[in-house]
């Protein structure tokens, strides 16, 4: 049933900026950001199915940059450190699985544009 709920959502994912139900501020914000090819430090917070993963993903396909959902990166070491056994207090344990999954996503820093969202 998970599967078949996310091909769901990904099938009626909207596909741009332009695509999104958002107020006229925020569409004529980041309907900017995409015309500058460029976006300021910006926070997007909001409660669990608000949006802000959806509108970053967009942003970053329409610009041509990566994106990272650092919540994506923070249940995969929960996932790696839940494998290990490794106790929540053993910081070098934690540290040591950080790094491991860092070196696991590699990118051209020189020549890319990243979207990180939490």
């Amino acid at each position: 049933m998970e599967l078949i709920n996310s091909l769901w959502i990904e099938k009626y994912r909207p596909k741009k900026i332009d695509d999104l139900v958002l107020d006229e501020v925020h569409r004529d914000t980041f309907s900017r950001f995409i015309e500058k090819k460029e976006i300021p430090h910006c926070l997007f917070t909001g409660p669990a199915g608000s949006g802000k993963s959806t509108v970053c993903k967009k942003l970053a396909k329409q610009l041509g940059w990566s994106f990272i959902s650092t919540g994506t990166i923070y249940r995969a070491l929960g996932v790696l450190t839940q494998e290990k056994k490794i106790a929540l207090d053993d910081i070098p344990a934690l540290e040591s699985d950080a790094k491991e999954l860092a070196t696991r996503v590699s990118w051209d820093h020189q020549n890319s544009k990243l979207l990180l969202v939490a």
